[in-house]
């Protein structure tokens, strides 16, 4: 089954080495977060929020809806 389409824009693919304890780190913080709030809260997801705060009203994002938590 493929994956389900979470961004309703166009996308292209970034392979990101990270560190394994960051890894760790996030997979505990992508857990956590999708008991919070009662869905799959991911890995990516969480990469893509902390880009979105870093990039927050830069002129890239004005054609990018945030993903709200």
């Amino acid at each position: 089954m493929p994956r389900p389409n979470k961004l309703k824009v166009k996308t292209s693919s970034y392979n990101l080495t990270l560190p394994t304890a960051w890894k760790e780190h996030l997979s505990k913080e992508s857990f956590i977060q999708s008991k919070l709030h009662n869905k799959e809260i991911s890995i990516a997801d969480l990469i893509r929020d902390a880009i979105s705060e870093k990039l927050d009203g830069q002129e890239c994002l004005k054609t990018h809806p945030s993903r709200k938590k």
